[in-house]
């Protein structure tokens, strides 16, 4: 669906230049609690002129051992955060291309695993 600049809804096949569509994501991730291996939980296609998405992201850990270390690349760059086991982060992002999340045991009795959720408002 299109939402319109004066507030209308649209087609999605049925966009023009003054609309933009606007997508609500909600995907669940598991990676291994090992501090090295690289997750991929966002990335834009290669293709030229491709709308980069805007919007509010949230990075959910809802580990009980495991602290994530979440690194966003958008028009800003390059930024990582340490999300906790058991808390969350929000960031507003422009022009968002990448997001990878790298977990780590939060003491020698970690998970093997870390979980969350990736959610987001983008529009495009």
């Amino acid at each position: 669906m299109c939402i319109c600049k004066n507030g209308y809804e649209g087609i999605l096949n049925k966009c023009s230049n003054n609309q933009m569509f606007i997508a609500k994501k909600c995907v669940p991730f598991r990676s291994p609690c090992d501090g090295l291996t690289r997750t991929t939980i966002y990335t834009t296609s290669n293709v030229v002129n491709t709308s980069l998405a805007n919007g509010i992201i949230a990075i959910v850990n809802t580990s009980i051992d495991c602290v994530m270390n979440v690194s966003i690349t958008d028009s800003s760059g390059e930024n990582t955060y340490v999300v906790s086991a058991q808390s969350s982060l929000v960031v507003q992002v422009f022009s968002l291309s990448l997001i990878t999340v790298v977990c780590g045991p939060d003491n020698d009795n970690g998970e093997d695993f870390c979980t969350g959720t990736f959610e987001a408002t983008l529009s495009f």
